[in-house]
Formats: structure tokens, sequence, C-alpha cells
């Protein structure tokens, strides 16, 4: 299994001595944020958005070979990005699983929004990442 904030694997050597990037939809002005940010809107839904992992070019010798394809993320991957548990039991075929996905509060927005008005403060530790 590949850690959760990585991409799929590619057949290549090369591909791996890149950096990634996720580009959270096809429009031309798409958010675009390395591996180690935090996500930007993921656009689930009747729209046909697409949300990929897009290899940077490399520094040194390698920066003028072709870069890899881009790699589409599962729903799993989405709902990590999405601050949900690894293994959460989306449900349904996966265009119903994305659908989910994009309609769904995330679970740590939901709690920072909720805790001042329960008169809860919550720290870092208070929430495990979900891979």
């Amino acid at each position: 299994m590949r850690p959760t904030g990585a991409p799929a694997s590619t057949s290549t050597a090369e591909a791996h001595r890149r950096s990634w990037s996720l580009r959270s939809s096809n429009q031309a002005n798409a958010t675009l944020r390395r591996a180690d940010e935090p996500a930007g809107i993921l656009f689930f839904g009747r729209r046909a958005n697409e949300c990929v992992w897009i290899a940077e070019p490399p520094d040194g010798p390698d920066a003028q070979s072709p870069a890899p394809e881009s790699i589409q993320i599962t729903a799993r991957e989405a709902g990590i990005l999405q601050s949900f548990p690894a293994d959460y039991p989306w449900q349904g075929n996966k265009g119903q699983q994305f659908a989910q996905i994009g309609n769904a509060v995330p679970p740590r927005l939901a709690a920072h929004l909720l805790a001042p008005h329960l008169g809860k403060t919550l720290g870092p530790d208070d929430f495990t990442l979900a891979a």
C-alpha cells in the first residue's frame, strides 16, 4: 500500500524522482497544491471536474525529461484530503462515492465550527491524521 500523501505508483523510476502536486479541477484557474500543502477545494458532481496528481519537473540534469502522465485520485484519497479517515466506508459506485465526498462537510471543519458553540477548545492534538 502506498503512503496516502503520495500519488499512485508509476512504472518508471524517473517518476519517483519528481515531486507531485494535486490539481483540483480541470478548469483553467484550477488550484494546484504540492503534496505537502493542504488540499484545495475538491469539486465533484455533475460538472466533469478531475482531480489529478501532476508531476513537477525535476531539478538538475533530468529537468528536460518528459513528465509522466497525470494520475487521477481515488475516492479514498479524496476522502483523506477532506479529512475523513482512510478507512471511511464510502458507498456506491465510483461516481456516487465522489458525489458523497463532494457533498460532505469535512469532519475537521465541522468540529472547528461546532466547538465554540459546544464550549470546547480544540488543539492540534485533538485529531489524528486520516492516514
